[in-house]
């Protein structure tokens, strides 16, 4: 009989001495190991419904929900401490008469990081001209333009005010001005460069007027001076002065090329 065959009831009762010793020994063997995985199992039960484990395991939740809440509070706190700022940087900002002057301090706090959670809706107002109108319309239009009583100085002698930027002057041929809308019909030259060949040469150094207000744009690539943020306003009653051109993109085969001219506000 192999060591691990379970005997029968007769088998039992011919058992020599030796032979019932190993079967006692076998079967108390087998008890105790089902005693042993028994009081295993029962330790395993009760270890995870041991109240002072319950207990520890509670008051680790608890300070772990009460750390996420605090944490969250202070962030909710932090954020909210940050747009306040942000919106009393953005009052002091707009307390100008000068809408231009508003539009430069935004853009100065906006190129320097202080206005993140406002920038997207405050950009538009130096990217979208519509939106620059109107609230250049709102803040009533009002520029800090040197008044000067008397006669005009000629052109060429103006002082210049120190402000600058680009103006959209319409859109030419190779001889002459394409009537646009938004073009050449909203330019008044105090003397209109003759037309022909090598007109928009004769334009550098002149003296100009909008008819209607219109805006100065900071530089940017050949051509796409129309993506260049909003600069500053400018209305009919300031004199500006062309002191270089940007002709459009030679390498772009437009017709009708967009004309930009740098101009400088002069003083009177």
């Amino acid at each position: 009989m192999a060591l691990d065959d379970k005997p029968t009831h007769d088998e039992i009762l011919g058992f020599t001495p030796e032979q019932w010793e190993r079967h006692r020994w076998q079967v108390e063997r087998a008890a105790h190991e089902r005693e042993l995985a028994i009081k295993e199992r029962e330790d395993r039960r009760s270890f995870f419904t041991n109240p002072l484990l319950l207990s520890i395991v509670g008051a680790i939740i608890a300070i772990l929900v009460n750390a996420a809440n605090d944490a969250w509070n202070k962030s909710r706190n932090l954020a909210q401490q940050a747009r306040e700022a942000e919106q009393a940087m953005i009052q002091k900002a707009m307390d100008q008469d000068d809408p231009g002057k508003v539009i430069a301090r935004l853009r100065l706090l906006d190129a320097a990081g202080m206005i993140p959670r406002h920038r997207d809706q405050l950009r538009v107002l130096w990217t979208d001209e519509k939106a620059a109108q109107l609230f250049v319309a709102a803040a009533g239009g009002t520029t800090d333009v040197p008044v000067v009583t008397g006669p005009l100085q000629p052109c060429d002698k103006a002082t210049a005010t120190g402000q600058t930027g680009w103006l959209y002057l319409g859109r030419a041929t190779k001889t002459a001005w394409v009537p646009g809308e938004r073009g050449s019909d909203l330019i008044k030259w105090e003397v209109e460069p003759a037309q022909g060949a090598g007109f928009l040469d004769k334009a550098k150094g002149q003296c100009l007027h909008v008819v209607q207000p219109k805006f100065l744009r900071d530089d940017g690539p050949a051509g796409e001076k129309r993506h260049a943020p909003i600069k500053m306003p400018v209305t009919p009653a300031m004199r500006l002065r062309v002191t270089d051109l940007d002709e459009g993109d030679p390498n772009h085969q437009e017709l009708h090329q967009p004309i930009w001219g740098h101009v400088e506000v002069l003083a009177n």
